[in-house]
């Protein structure tokens, strides 16, 4: 089925920084390590939630199923 995806708004980078100001620091760079070192893509990083971020512990981790 083919949606048309024209209605979602992009988020401008005034958005974008506000949006990741609101963010826990610990949560915030789960987020940004997953994008640009872990090589996740964009839909897997959007679709993230804070049970899939393990930062305890000697190897923190991010759970993607």
């Amino acid at each position: 089925m083919d949606s048309d995806r024209t209605d979602i708004p992009i988020p401008t980078p005034a958005q974008v920084r506000a949006i990741a100001d609101a963010m826990a620091p610990e949560h915030r760079l789960a987020v940004l390590l997953a994008a640009y070192v872990g090589g996740m893509r964009f839909e897997e990083v959007t679709a993230l939630q804070r049970r899939d971020i393990h930062l305890s512990g000697a190897h923190p981790h991010i759970d993607v199923v």
